[in-house]
């Protein structure tokens, strides 16, 4: 969904735009819960800038490291983490990719209107169509 995003963003020039931001922000947040449940540093910012290059390398690191993370450890473990603030918690890998999914969700809706503002037909990244478009 991610990489249909920035291809739209790309096409219609607007990279750069609060919708740019937005994405950089999903793909960051991605890559901060997978540093998080490994128990790794989170190395980016929850906003850095607008980047197709950063975004794209991001986005492909951060979804092969999911992949290969729950094909590892699958979706029930318990992951104590703590968040930017320094609050401990303990969640599953389950439930941490629910708040993945929702809060990329949540932003691509967002940058869906920004599209459709300046003019330019959002993308759907609902995920039945990838289902659907595997199936074909």
């Amino acid at each position: 969904a991610n990489e249909r995003v920035l291809d739209r963003l790309e096409e219609a020039g607007m990279i750069e735009s609060r919708a740019g931001q937005l994405l950089m922000h999903v793909v960051a947040a991605e890559s901060r819960w997978l540093a998080r449940v490994r128990g790794e540093p989170e190395e980016l910012d929850f906003w850095p800038d607008p980047s197709p290059e950063l975004c794209r390398q991001v986005c492909d690191a951060a979804g092969a490291g999911w992949r290969r993370y729950v094909e590892l450890h699958g979706l029930d473990k318990p992951v104590d983490y703590e968040t930017s603030k320094g609050v401990p918690y303990r969640h599953s890998v389950r439930e941490i990719l629910m708040q993945v999914v929702a809060h990329g969700e949540h932003h691509r809706g967002q940058i869906a209107l920004i599209l459709r503002d300046g003019g330019h037909a959002p993308v759907n990244t609902d995920y039945i169509t990838f289902l659907r478009e595997r199936q074909k």
